[in-house]
């Protein structure tokens, strides 16, 4: 057992998110196992998540791409799926793929220096928030769009997330906002939040992370918290059926 770490070495006095992009790998002794500096990225790397096929996937919504890295710690060639920012890549049981975006609207991240490329075609639009499918050759197959909580900027969108285990459903945050959400992916409509804490800075959520059969561990910035497995299907689950977890890795 070991884990992957996404960071980046900022260089530059003009821009606090910009730098070169790494992937670590430790082991479970937290013993460095392997270094990559990812090419093609210009600010911070992450959103990593692994592929059916074991291809390591990651993302840098500054420069629009989307990288992978071969189960021998090459990166292969960067791939562009739109013209647009992702915050992670999501593999559904069917084989096609799921990117959310991390910003909605033209609300730069204030007072940070960094700032995110505007859409094409467009003067202040940095994303529309929607959770974009694609099939394996990068042809988009629909897009929805789930509401947002905005976070601290207003604008962020599915900043962090994962897919329930049928790929039927969306778990995200928008990061340092207060609600956990829950997006039906196949019917494209909204479902109650998993959780909804006053909108203070004493209840925001930063990230999440699935653990089969145990529940939902999510980063509160200065705590973590674990919803059950029991409580996520009490939630999700109208009726007793009988189905697998709903959580995958």
């Amino acid at each position: 057992m070991g884990f992957w770490l996404c960071c980046h070495l900022v260089g530059s006095p003009d821009d606090d998110h910009a730098g070169r992009g790494r992937i670590l790998q430790y082991d479970a002794d937290l013993n460095l196992k392997g270094l990559l500096w990812t090419e093609g990225t210009t600010h911070l790397v992450y959103g990593l998540s692994f592929a059916p096929d074991g291809v390591l996937w990651a993302q840098d919504p500054w420069a629009w791409v989307p990288l992978r890295v071969a189960p021998d710690g090459t990166q292969l060639p960067n791939m562009q799926f739109a013209p647009r920012g992702f915050s992670k890549t999501l593999f559904a049981p069917d084989g096609t793929l799921w990117f959310t975006e991390p910003q909605r609207g033209d609300s730069q991240p204030l007072p940070l220096t960094t700032r995110f490329p505007v859409l094409p075609g467009e003067t202040t639009k940095i994303g529309d928030g929607g959770v974009y499918h694609f099939d394996p050759s990068g042809k988009e197959l629909g897009v929805c769009f789930p509401d947002i909580h905005g976070g601290a900027t207003g604008s962020f969108a599915a900043t962090h997330s994962f897919l329930t285990a049928d790929g039927q459903r969306l778990i995200y945050v928008s990061e340092t906002g207060s609600r956990v959400m829950c997006y039906d992916l196949v019917n494209c409509r909204q479902l109650p939040d998993l959780r909804s804490d006053p909108d203070d800075f004493k209840h925001m959520y930063f990230d999440l992370v699935s653990m089969p059969e145990q529940g939902l561990l999510i980063c509160r910035g200065d705590r973590l918290e674990l919803m059950t497995e029991k409580l996520m299907r009490s939630l999700l689950i109208a009726d007793d059926q009988e189905i697998p977890s709903l959580l995958r890795l």
